[in-house]
């Protein structure tokens, strides 16, 4: 649709309505393109609820094809649209993908740590003024956490996440 709130709203039904069994699987399949797709909408608020949307869709069994081979693209695309919106929505968004798709997200997890260590020193120092960017900030912790998980198992990947983990925790806990 040309209307960009028309297009906000299907992002926002495919994600309320995101386990239907579907008597046709292709029906869902382009459904996900098509959310995915939105992530690069010109309308910022579609944008955002691509990006809260795809939490759900990625948690449906079946889907990772449509996800995996993708996951460096998504990740841009959420970094990139968190640089523009402080929302913890979408931070939990991201950081239930890193949930769900933990085995493919090592590759990627040191810059991920290092977009992450930056957001949170945005949000951070915003917080004072803005609750929502304070929600953000906590929000990152979570998704660091998670990132950590994902990459427990690599020693390499973990000893250069530590660069951008070690400065987050030390502002938190040096400015009780």
């Amino acid at each position: 649709s040309p209307n960009g709130l028309l297009r906000l709203r299907a992002c926002w039904m495919m994600s309320r309505y995101h386990d239907i069994d579907y008597t046709d699987p292709q029906i869902l399949i382009q459904a996900i393109h098509a959310v995915l797709t939105c992530l690069t909408d010109p309308c910022l608020p579609v944008q955002v609820e691509a990006a809260m949307s795809l939490r759900e869709l990625a948690l449906l069994k079946g889907v990772e094809p449509l996800f995996i081979p993708h996951l460096p693209q998504l990740v841009e695309h959420y970094f990139r649209l968190l640089t523009e919106v402080g929302s913890d929505e979408v931070v939990h968004a991201l950081d239930c993908l890193i949930d769900r798709y933990a085995d493919y997200i090592a590759p990627l997890a040191a810059r991920m740590a290092s977009q992450f260590r930056a957001l949170f020193a945005q949000y951070a120092s915003e917080s004072e003024q803005d609750e929502d960017k304070a929600l953000a900030a906590s929000q990152c912790l979570d998704a660091l956490n998670t990132l950590v998980q994902a990459a427990k198992d690599n020693k390499e990947v973990l000893s250069q996440m530590e660069a951008d983990i070690v400065p987050v925790l030390a502002t938190v806990l040096n400015e009780t």
